[in-house]
């Protein structure tokens, strides 16, 4: 990235949109790969709070932020096994 966010002694405070937008998608991906081994039904209620805070990010500097895509949604294959 560009400049720190924090005061610096040369008065600038710069962040190009691309450096925000690809600190973004390094986050996303960084956790893309936990949410496609846990599927449960709490973890995509998180998943769709980290992308809305994803979004807020990039509102904030003035980014459209789009997702990365998802795989298709596969049905979990349930196997029985209630001892006889």
């Amino acid at each position: 990235m560009a400049l720190n966010s924090y005061p610096s002694n040369s008065g600038l405070n710069v962040w190009f949109r691309n450096d925000v937008q690809n600190a973004l998608r390094a986050v996303e991906s960084a956790n893309a790969g936990l949410f496609e081994i846990v599927s449960t039904p709490e973890m995509e209620l998180y998943r769709q709070g980290y992308e809305a805070a994803l979004r807020a990010v990039a509102e904030a500097f003035g980014i459209r932020h789009e997702p990365l895509t998802r795989p298709a949604k596969e049905k979990p294959v349930i196997v029985d096994v209630t001892p006889w």
